[in-house]
Formats: C-alpha cells, sequence, structure tokens
C-alpha cells in the first residue's frame, strides 16, 4: 500500500508515550506481533515515543514532530464526517478526526475538495454553526504562514482578506505556529503549531465536487439549499454508557411550511429510542412512526396554511446501551422518503401552501459517549447548578463524592479554581467549552 507513497515512513497507531516501552496500540487491542528493524525502537534522545512504518513494512520508533515521517495510515470501517452544513451551494464537513494540518489537507484534497476557506463574515458564521456543540475544541482550516512569517495566504489562492482572529492571534507562539485553526470556544481563529495532533479538520466540498457522505445512515438531501432555506438540525450532546439522555429536532429561518416531513436515523448498535415527545406548539398535524423500534425514525407535520414556527420541533429520548465504547455517533436527519424510498425533496414531501418547495438545509447532530459527561462533578447524569457547587465545595478542601475524570473541566490538565470559573460561565450561559 505504501510501497508507492511519497513518504519514506507513515505513522501507525502505536505508542509508548504513557510509559517508556510499554508500546500500545491506540485501540486497545492486545498483540503479540511486532515489526521493528533491527536495533529499534532505541528512544534516541529520549522522545522517541511514536510508531511509524516504513516502505519495507519494518517499524521505526520517531518523536511526535519527526521530519522523517510524511504521511499516516488511517484504518477505518467508513471515514465520515461527524456533522455536515450547507452554505451557498457549498457542502462542509466536519472531522473529529486528530491529525496535523499537512495530514488534513491531503484528506480533504483525497476526498475531493479542500481545507475549509473562509472569506466572508456569513461564511464565517456558516463554519461557527457547524462547530456549535462540538466536543472538541479546535479544526483545522487551509490557511497557512508557513512560506513566509506573518504573510497569511489561503491554500486555495484566494486573496486573505477577511480575518476573525482571537484577540492578540496569531500569536506564533515559540515561532512555530503557522496553521489556522477554529475555535468552538470563541467561534474565532488561533495560529497553532502543524503537529498539534488534538485537532479535528473542516473539509469545504464545492457543488461540482461533491462525493455523497458515507455516515450510517446518511442524510445527504437530493436538493441543494439556498441561503434562503430552512434548517432543520439535531442537537448533538454527551452521556456516559447506559444513561438516558435527549436530543431535539430543530428548526429555524422557517419561513412557511403545509408539509414537512422527516427522518432520524441512528446506530442501533449503540443507542435505543425509546420515546419520541411531539412539541404541541409547532401548530400543525403530527404523525409519527407507527413504532418507536423504527429506524430511521419518520415524522410529519402538516397543515392547511403555512406554519411559521422556528424552534423545537420534537424531543427524541435514547437510552445508551450498556457497554458502549466511548465514541461519537451521529444522528442522522433527513427528508422523509415515503414508503417506496421513492419521494423527492420538495415534490413529494417539504413544501409550502403554495406546494413550493422548502429547500431545507438538514444538519446532523450526534450523541458522544463518554465515560464521564463534561461538567458533571457530581456524576448524576446531568449539568446543573449542583455540579457548580460541588467542584467549588471540592476545591475548597470539603469531603464530597466528585466524578475525578470531570474535574479538568477547561481540559488545561490540571485542577484549580480556573475549572470553577470556566463551569460557572459555562451553566450561566457563556460560549465555553468545557471537557
Amino acid at each position: 500500500m505504501i510501497s508507492n507513497g511519497s513518504s519514506d515512513q507513515y505513522w501507525i497507531g502505536y505508542t509508548d508515550k504513557d510509559s517508556e516501552n510499554n508500546w500500545k496500540w491506540v485501540t486497545g487491542e492486545n498483540s503479540s506481533y511486532t515489526n521493528w528493524t533491527s536495533g529499534e525502537p532505541n528512544n534516541d534522545g529520549g522522545d522517541e515515543n511514536y510508531a511509524a512504518i516504513g516502505k519495507s513494512g519494518q517499524w521505526n520508533d520517531e518523536e511526535n514532530s519527526s521530519k522523517y515521517v510524511g504521511g499516516l495510515i488511517y484504518e477505518t470501517d467508513t471515514f465520515s464526517p461527524t456533522k455536515t452544513i450547507y452554505y451557498n451551494n457549498v457542502r462542509y464537513d466536519l472531522y473529529q478526526y486528530p491529525v496535523s494540518w499537512h495530514d488534513a489537507k491531503q484528506l480533504c484534497e483525497d476526498l475531493g475538495g479542500h481545507l475549509v476557506v473562509v472569506t466572508s463574515t456569513d461564511e464565517n458564521k456558516a463554519v461557527a454553526d457547524l462547530i456549535e456543540g462540538s466536543s472538541w475544541n479546535d479544526y483545522w482550516i487551509g490557511c497557512s504562514d508557513e512560506d513566509n512569517e506573518g504573510e497569511w495566504k489561503w491554500i486555495t489562492g484566494e486573496k486573505f482578506e477577511y480575518s476573525n482572529w482571537n484577540d492578540g492571534e496569531p500569536s506564533n507562539s515559540s515561532g512555530i505556529e503557522h496553521f489556522g485553526s477554529y475555535q468552538t470556544s470563541s467561534k474565532k481563529w488561533n495560529d497553532i503549531k502543524k503537529d498539534h495532533l488534538t485537532v479535528g479538520f473542516i473539509c469545504e466540498m464545492e457543488s461540482e465536487n461533491m462525493p455523497s457522505p458515507t455516515p450510517a445512515p446518511t442524510a445527504t438531501p437530493t436538493t441543494s439549499p439556498t441561503t434562503d432555506s430552512a434548517t432543520v438540525k439535531v442537537s448533538s450532546t454527551t452521556a456516559a454508557a447506559g444513561k438516558t439522555v435527549d436530543v431535539t429536532v430543530d428548526i429555524s429561518e422557517n419561513k412557511g411550511f403545509a408539509n414537512l416531513g422527516l427522518q432520524v436515523g441512528y446506530d442501533t448498535s449503540a443507542l435505543t429510542l425509546k420515546s419520541v415527545s411531539n412539541n404541541t406548539s409547532v401548530g400543525a398535524t403530527y404523525t409519527g412512526a407507527q413504532s418507536i423500534t423504527a429506524n430511521p425514525y419518520n415524522m410529519g407535520w402538516d397543515s392547511t396554511d403555512n406554519v411559521t414556527y422556528n424552534g423545537t420541533l420534537a424531543t427524541l429520548t435514547f437510552q445508551v446501551n450498556d457497554n458502549v465504547a466511548d465514541d461519537t455517533y451521529p444522528i442522522t436527519v433527513s427528508y422523509y422518503k415515503g414508503i417506496g424510498g421513492d419521494y423527492t425533496d420538495g415534490e413529494d414531501v417539504n413544501y409550502d401552501a403554495d406546494f413550493k418547495s422548502l429547500n431545507l438545509n438538514y444538519v446532523n447532530g450526534a450523541i458522544t459517549v463518554s465515560s464521564h459527561i463534561p461538567g458533571d462533578i457530581n456524576g448524576d447524569g446531568k449539568v446543573n447548578n449542583q455540579d457548580g457547587t460541588f467542584l467549588l465545595r471540592h476545591l475548597a478542601g470539603w469531603n464530597v463524592n466528585v466524578d475525578e475524570s470531570a474535574l479538568d473541566v477547561n481540559g488545561d490538565g490540571k485542577v484549580n479554581n480556573q475549572d470553577g470559573t470556566v463551569l460557572l460561565r459555562y451553566l450561566a450561559g457563556w460560549s465555553v467549552t468545557i471537557h
């Protein structure tokens, strides 16, 4: 596979970063098989904690920022975006895979697009909507000043006239920050080093280069939305295995519908749909699927006149199955495809009182399964003011029961009063990211 590659070495998922010479696969799999080059691993320089494979098929240990490793090998059943949004007939895909900036650039190009290029306030808002609610704080975007410090360029060659840098950025800290990222917490940009591996990425797919995404189930609309279209969005949340959690299906920028037909899909190996609650404030006649076990689950709203409601359409309650692995499980939304699966969006379903297409914009959500819920300090499965009280008491030295894994609220590797401040801001409705 790599014999004809452009690099001499490629990263594989094997590391001893947690304990020297205690090599582990990133998946947690047990294996006695290795194929080290003679004399390796040697931990040269004391910081070679990551394995790479050469064209011969043999392995070597390298440091995280090694110039001798030019790529990586992904093993995945489906390489699919966590979330998708459309703006101005362009698709934006959010990927939560931790890769370097150059690898993210290559992956987007391999998929037929490029790292996102943000050239206007409106496009910046579209990207902000894409990452809203994400559990990750940084995503690579397609700008860099690696060729000439301070001279930022888009990878497409478009003029770098619009920018949205955070206060004090770009700072080029330590002289090695040459690559742009979009921050979930601030909705602004930051410059970070190229091999910062806690960063996802955003691909921009122009209309003529749009391959069908591969989430299961898929939720790609068959009509291209316009800037005037309404948006139907599934919320995202975090829960632990065995817990019950709610997600909402919301509509915004709705100018009026007489018929709205949707279907929501999910991974039954990880999630069980327990109930669906229609919001009676919508002002239309609601019809849900006959069986709660239907997947996808179909929902419809009908009215003789245009309904201009904006807000939550329905609340879906899921049970996270026991022993589910920590991961992100998509909740997809699309148009109702009919009994025979042959409906056309905007014609057979989703139209206004004059039978004109709604041109809906569909935004998927997700349930992230984690051993701890960010901000759930007392471990009751919810994040509320009680968690703020428990954290402040813990920081003050009280003997209270807390979830130790949830204490580092700001994700800086320490537990101190800053975590209390961040959690209180989150509970007060500030736009901050908690871990």
